[in-house]
Formats: C-alpha cells, sequence, structure tokens
C-alpha cells in the first residue's frame, strides 16, 4: 500500500472515531437524573408518639374545661337555692313571731266571754293548730326533711281547715326541695297547690318563684323567665320580686335569630 492510500485510509477512519466520542456525552446525558422529592414521597411517614399525646392531652384540657364551666353553673344555682332557703326560713321565724305577739293571750272580759264561748272556742283551736304548726315545722331542724314531710301532713290531715294549711303545703314544697335528691316533681305538686287553692295566701308569691327556680334546675329557662316575671308583675313589693328580678337580669332572654 503507497503513502498515499494509508494516507487516505486514516482520514476515512477519523470520522468514526469523532462519532463514537459524540455519542458518548449523548449516551450519558439519557441516564435519569435522582428526583429529591420523589425520594421524600418514597419515605414513608415516621410516627411522633410525642405529637400524639401532645394532641391528647389538648383534648382532655378542652374537655376538662368544658365539665369544670358546667360544674361552675350548677354551683350559682345550689347557691342561689341556699341563699333562698335561708331567707325564707329567716322569713318564716319572723312572721311566726309576728304571729304570736298578734295571738297573744286575749283580755279577760267575763261578761264578753259569757256572751261569746264560741269565739272564745275558736281561738283556743287556733292556737291549737299553731303549736301542732310549729311542731311539724321544728322537725325539720331537728331531724331532717323526711321527718318534717310526715309531720306536716299529718298536720294537714288533723286540721284540713287550718288558717296555716297554706303555709304547711308551702313548707311541704321545700322539704321535698331539702331531700337527697331533691324531689322537683313533689315540689312542685305542693307549690302549684298553693297558688290554685289558696290565691289570698302570702306563699303565693313564694310559690311563683319556687317554681321558676325548679324550671331553671330543669333547664326551662324559657318557662323559668315567665315564672320570675309573674312574680316582678304580680308581687312588685314583695321580697320574692327582688329576687326574680335579679334572676330575669342574670339570665337575659335568647335571641331568636
Amino acid at each position: 500500500m503507497s503513502a498515499e492510500q494509508r494516507s487516505n485510509g486514516l482520514r476515512t477512519m477519523a470520522p468514526v472515531e469523532n462519532i463514537d466520542q459524540r455519542k458518548a456525552p449523548a449516551a450519558a446525558s439519557a441516564t435519569p437524573k435522582a428526583n429529591p422529592a420523589a425520594a421524600v414521597a418514597a419515605t414513608p411517614a415516621v410516627a411522633n408518639p410525642a405529637w400524639d399525646m401532645f394532641q391528647q392531652l389538648e383534648g382532655l384540657r378542652t374537655t376538662v374545661a368544658s365539665l369544670h364551666g358546667r360544674v361552675e353553673e350548677q354551683q350559682q344555682v345550689i347557691d342561689r337555692l341556699k341563699e333562698d332557703s335561708r331567707a325564707r326560713y329567716t322569713d318564716l321565724d319572723q312572721r311566726i313571731g309576728l304571729l304570736e305577739q298578734s295571738m297573744g293571750p286575749a283580755p279577760i272580759n267575763p261578761g264578753a266571754a259569757a256572751a261569746t264561748p264560741a269565739a272564745a272556742a275558736t281561738l283556743a283551736d287556733i292556737e291549737t293548730q299553731k303549736q301542732a304548726y310549729l311542731a311539724a315545722y321544728q322537725s325539720f331542724r331537728s331531724d331532717g326533711p323526711a321527718a318534717a314531710i310526715g309531720s306536716m301532713n299529718a298536720f294537714i290531715s288533723q286540721y284540713p281547715d287550718s288558717v296555716f294549711v297554706a303555709n304547711a303545703y308551702y313548707w311541704l314544697g321545700e322539704f321535698h326541695l331539702a331531700e337527697t335528691p331533691a324531689n322537683l316533681d313533689a315540689a312542685s305538686a305542693q307549690f302549684n297547690r298553693v297558688i290554685k287553692e289558696y290565691e289570698g295566701s302570702p306563699k303565693v308569691a313564694s310559690s311563683y318563684y319556687k317554681l321558676g327556680t325548679i324550671a331553671d334546675l330543669r333547664n326551662q329557662r324559657n318557662e323559668a323567665r315567665q315564672l320570675m316575671q309573674t312574680v316582678v308583675n304580680r308581687f312588685s313589693d314583695s321580697a320574692e320580686a327582688g329576687l326574680a328580678k335579679s334572676y330575669l337580669d342574670q339570665n337575659p332572654a335568647e335571641v331568636t335569630r
């Protein structure tokens, strides 16, 4: 082979060598690149016990706060009832004291006594009834509500027409409220009896107010407000009217949207 032929052959092979060199980078560029996002997505989630525990504690804290609020609300109701009961007992003692003063021994007048024996007998009967009524009431202080309920029912059975019967029914309602647990149905029945059968009794205002507190205990706020408003409207000069107004101020009517 001549020198010219060898030279031509070399020139013919050179391009082939260059083509291989150009393809190498192309092949390299075809290799897929790593995707960091895909790698992260493919990594399984790792459980975090501390975070789970924190969420559980937050849920418990919320529940406890809600229960605490309800307990405080019920405690306020109980405190109001205790205050009302204390006021009622004080009121009774004052009324009994006034009654005893007004029913003191009558002046001796032999001529009048001979002329009106029936009247003298009536005063004696009232005094007997008063003592029986006070004994029934005192049994609450000494022996508790169960004994007082029995004593007061016995008084009513023995003296159904007594001037103290309206008060006796009212205090039966109070004694039922003092039971553990409070007998709301029995108490309501006694207060309603006072309202319906003894319209002129001073205990009517108290009975309306007590029915309002019972409705409040049953979460019947609209009915409670109506009963309290009745006390304010009909018995504006009574002590119960002040208590009822205080309740209305603390429990405004719900706005319907």
